[in-house]
């Protein structure tokens, strides 16, 4: 059992080891969530040379940014950026298990959530085992 990040939906098919297991915070690609093919989509329109499956952070950061500009507005400053911050509450699209919702305290997340990927031999490709797993993050 290993964390999983970006690279660990291509590495997991690449390597093809039944026991190798993955727990990951997002989604990987092969859930097929409609957020996957903008990701995919955004890659192949931008310069990103990286697959299209390492995308998943930077769109989540993106997100993220675009909630807290808008709701500190123009101009921004520090303060009204800080407050923006204080009360994000993200729809992460089917990426992650839940909202990413953040507090004055807390600017990592309230919760976290985890699914658990391995190869399946029988099926010839990756493939959760385990849905969604809910922990409190505790301040």
């Amino acid at each position: 059992m290993a964390y999983g990040h970006i690279q660990a939906e291509d590495e997991l098919a690449r390597i093809a080891d039944p026991g190798l297991n993955v727990f990951m915070a997002n989604s990987m690609v092969l859930e097929g969530a409609p957020v996957f093919k903008e990701i995919a989509d955004a890659a192949a329109a931008g310069k990103y040379t990286f697959p299209a499956t390492y995308g998943t952070e930077g769109w989540l950061t993106g997100l993220a940014l675009e909630q807290i500009l808008t709701k500190a507005g123009w101009p921004a400053n520090a303060e009204k950026v800080a407050a923006a911050m204080s009360t994000l509450n993200l729809d992460t699209k089917g990426i992650r298990g839940g909202p990413l919702v953040w507090t004055a305290e807390n600017h990592l997340r309230t919760k976290q959530y985890y699914r658990f990927y391995h190869y399946d031999s029988d099926k010839k490709k990756v493939a959760r085992f385990r849905d969604w797993l809910e922990v409190d993050v505790k301040d």
